[in-house]
């Protein structure tokens, strides 16, 4: 079916969260290749003195926010690769729960909701059995949205916990003799020394200060939708059960 009932674009979520995952290893074959030939200029060429040592320690940060990008970049691909997967197989459910109900003469939308049955004769046996299955069938796709919604909101609880590690925080650990954590030499790639950091001062605190904004009303959006979740009795999923109904009675 081309639009998902699960919403949004499965098929392309799989597809970024796999080239994502890949970014690690591809980017530390990268590095590695490039230390190879830093270790070359300072050592082998024989290559001495302040400038040298400045140069290599510079690699050596560099090199270390490069693989920890990637792997940052690699952890966001996992979370969506496998937040797809999990919606994917409660669509497949879905799909199959609706082909079955639809046997027995009940009503599905584009989107697989359940649809109003009319009928001229309520007692009619054959209009029993059918208000049997779409009573079936709408709480089995209840089930489906809310279990839904929970993986969504678990997902954008863990890439919001991989925003606060690596987040920009002024005034805190942003010179390069601070940086202690992984995260630190990334916050560091916020800020662009001498010359750069000059010809991009224009637009680049205006980009950084907008994101930082969008992700503020993005997170108050999840608080509120986390709330009124969790206000239903629900507790966020964490993994699909052999029978994913299971998750959401």
């Amino acid at each position: 079916m081309s639009d998902s009932w699960a919403g949004g674009d499965l098929a392309g979520m799989q597809y970024m969260g796999q080239t994502m995952q890949a970014a690690p290893v591809e980017m530390t074959g990268v590095v590695h290749a490039l230390s190879a030939k830093v270790d070359g200029l300072v050592g082998d060429a024989g290559w001495k003195g302040d400038a040298a040592q400045s140069f290599q320690k510079a690699w050596t940060a560099n090199s270390i926010q490069a693989v920890a990008l990637s792997d940052v970049v690699g952890q966001v691909g996992g979370i969506m690769g496998d937040l797809a997967a999990k919606l994917q197989a409660i669509e497949n459910a879905l799909y199959t729960a609706a082909h079955e109900a639809r046997t027995k003469g009940v009503p599905i939308g584009p989107k697989g909701e359940p649809l109003p049955i009319a009928t001229s004769n309520p007692a009619d046996p054959q209009a029993v059995a059918t208000r049997q299955a779409a009573s079936d069938y709408a709480e089995t796709y209840d089930s489906a949205m809310r279990l839904v919604n929970g993986y969504r909101l678990n997902a954008a609880d863990q890439l919001s916990s991989i925003y606060d590690q690596i987040s920009f925080d002024p005034g805190r650990q942003n010179s390069p003799d601070q940086w202690v954590t992984i995260g630190d030499y990334l916050r560091g790639l916020h800020s662009l020394p001498g010359e750069r950091n000059y010809q991009l001062t224009g637009t680049l605190g205006a980009e950084i200060t907008d994101a930082r904004t969008k992700m503020t009303a993005a997170r108050k959006g999840l608080k509120v939708a986390r709330a009124e979740y969790q206000a239903k009795g629900m507790k966020l999923p964490m993994m699909i059960a052999p029978d994913w109904r299971i998750q959401v009675r």
